[in-house]
């Protein structure tokens, strides 16, 4: 039985977190609950993603408790319940704070029926508190409707819910090894391991004997007289030679521009974030924060003129692409058109 969990509470007396529960479960009635410790039930929830299957609990409590230490070791995720129309109840779930900053939950979701968009103070007041503690803010019935000509359309309500669980690194997860199924970044991973194990018994192996290879002397000769016959050709043709140099010059500096370019729609911030899911290096934290941020950018996008918006609009879709490992070929047509439209 799994030891990882998503922890649901309510900060309202006229709301039961069991109703979100049974939105993920996709089920009129709950199956029995068990008891994980006091005053904290459970309900398993089989993940199975495209990429990965993970068993998880989906625990309940009323009161404000993250349980024992064995428990609270498991929390990988909260979510809180309050009503926006009582401030009481968002005081209520502020007072989790402290319990949370113990823990560290990585996915920490505020959850309300919706914010009156007549009450814009009030909703600028709980953005800026989720922010400030790192929750991201879940609307249920949010007034305002999807627009389809919207290049940042959000999902919301319990499917946002079920999504940022599904996004989240569960510890215990495992991956589909189909091909298929499997992102062309993790395959990619397996092939070079498995070349580098090769590559290394084939040096042990030969460790030693290349050094009086009539073979490696043929070789030696070969690079030799190539390099020569380079640089006869070099002599011979200075122009061809510069000619080549400038060439290779200006198409480096025509894409150092292009990038430039849109790199200067983006904030600092978003930039900086956005370049580091380029790289291999903490690869699950780049996409973790860029995600948390998501609801923040499509704020910053709805500032823009309506080119750069589009512009800026891509940028974070390739981001997130490359973030969860999709293969560049398939959005060659996106890049390409990024491209066309900068020059």
């Amino acid at each position: 039985m799994s030891t990882h969990s998503a922890l649901f509470t309510s900060c309202c007396d006229l709301f039961d977190p069991q109703f979100i529960i049974k939105g993920i479960l996709d089920v009129e009635k709950l199956p029995p609950s068990n008891k994980e410790i006091e005053d904290i039930v459970s309900y398993s929830w089989n993940i199975d993603t495209k990429y990965y299957t993970a068993e998880i609990k989906l625990c309940t409590t009323k009161k404000r408790t993250v349980g024992t230490e064995e428990f609270a070791d498991g929390v990988e995720a909260i979510v809180i319940y309050f009503n926006a129309g009582q401030e009481e109840s968002f005081d209520l779930a502020k007072a989790w704070l402290p319990y949370l900053k113990e823990i560290s939950p990585a996915i920490q979701l505020l959850v309300c029926k919706n914010i009156p968009q007549k009450s814009a103070n009030l909703r600028h007041s709980i953005h800026t508190w989720c922010l400030d503690n790192d929750f991201e803010l879940v609307e249920l019935e949010p007034e305002v409707k999807v627009d389809e000509d919207d290049d940042f359309q959000e999902t919301t309500g319990i499917q946002r819910i079920i999504q940022a669980l599904h996004a989240h690194m569960w510890p215990n997860m495992i991956l589909k090894e189909s091909p298929h199924t499997v992102s062309p970044y993790m395959r990619k991973l397996m092939e070079e391991e498995s070349a580098s194990k090769s590559k290394l018994e084939q040096e042990s192996a030969s460790k030693g004997d290349n050094s009086s290879s009539p073979e490696k002397d043929d070789t030696d000769s070969n690079k030799t007289q190539e390099k020569s016959s380079t640089d006869s050709v070099a002599e011979k043709s200075p122009k061809a030679s510069k000619s080549l140099k400038e060439e290779g010059d200006k198409a480096a500096q025509v894409s150092t521009n292009k990038d430039k370019m849109l790199d200067d729609l983006l904030p600092a911030d978003d930039l900086a974030l956005m370049q580091s899911l380029c790289s291999e290096e903490d690869e699950e934290e780049s996409f973790e924060q860029l995600f948390s941020k998501f609801r923040l950018m499509k704020e910053k996008a709805e500032s823009l003129p309506q080119d750069q918006k589009k512009k800026y609009a891509e940028k974070v879709t390739i981001a997130f692409w490359k973030a969860i490992g999709g293969d560049e070929d398939e959005i060659g047509d996106l890049s390409d058109l990024s491209d066309a439209e900068m020059q």
